[in-house]
């Protein structure tokens, strides 16, 4: 088995970023998911309310996070602020950030026609992964939902395609790595793997949610629930809902590289 496909998704929601290589971090892959959008009451904003969200892109340079809409770009903002901190919230989890600026705040706040700005998490903010999500007390994640990496093999989203009248994407549910060379589903057997110099944990199945409901390209919600309503037919989550893919801890911290063996070490 070999790692295919690494995204990060630097602003929580938007559109992923394909990568060749990078580094694992504590809290996940660098950069993924360290910048979200939170409403004037400091709650996380995500594609689920406002799916236009997905019509921003963005690319990293050396200093800046250069955002694009619509693959033209409309900011260009230090990748670092310096600006005091502010609490936060993401689902009901406490959270921390910098004002990414008044600039971005004017521009997402037009975009989605709501009060909102632009927040970055540097890694002394790092959010505990809850108990309820199978970490330990020392285990941290960014601002994505409940873990830090989210794993899908190939096999299984093709098993899945099989099932549907219209075959979905692996964009519709927003992996940072995907696996090649293995059997459907094969990926929930497994508790601990190793990739290139890195180690990591398989603590639990992702239970999903509606996001995967909505169309990456065009911003549209299934009409029929799909494929949502098909994997609930035959992936239950210990917890109630749908399965697709495993969450990932890192036990040992590295670089990560596209075509790495994946080896089952536990």
């Amino acid at each position: 088995m070999t790692i295919d496909t690494i995204t990060i998704y630097p602003v929580k929601s938007a559109k992923g970023t394909s990568l060749s290589d990078t580094a694992v971090l504590p809290y996940g892959l660098q950069y993924d998911r360290n910048w979200a959008l939170f409403d004037a009451n400091g709650k996380v904003i995500t594609a689920r309310q406002f799916p236009q969200i997905l019509r921003i892109s963005t690319l990293l340079e050396k200093e800046h996070l250069v955002i694009y809409k619509d693959g033209e770009v409309v900011l260009q903002i230090p990748i670092r602020a310096s600006k005091k901190a502010e609490g936060l919230e993401v689902f009901k989890e406490k959270a921390l950030g910098y004002n990414m600026g008044e600039t971005a705040h004017a521009f997402f706040s037009s975009f989605l026609q709501t009060d909102c700005h632009l927040m970055f998490m540097g890694y002394q903010f790092a959010r505990n992964v809850a108990p309820k999500y199978g970490g330990q007390l020392t285990d941290v994640v960014g601002y994505a939902d409940e873990c830090p990496l989210l794993l899908i093999s190939q096999a299984s989203l093709e098993d899945l395609n099989s099932r549907l009248d219209t075959p979905v994407t692996m964009q519709h549910f927003r992996p940072n790595l995907t696996v090649a060379h293995s059997e459907p589903y094969e990926e929930d057997t497994w508790k601990k793997i190793r990739i290139g110099n890195c180690e990591f944990e398989v603590n639990q199945q992702c239970k999903r949610c509606v996001f995967t409901t909505i169309d990456p390209i065009t911003q549209e919600k299934s009409p029929d629930q799909e494929p949502l309503r098909t994997l609930a037919s035959y992936r239950k989550h210990p917890r109630g809902g749908t399965a697709f893919g495993v969450h990932l801890i890192p036990r040992e911290t590295g670089q990560i590289s596209i075509n790495d063996k994946v080896e089952v070490i536990g």
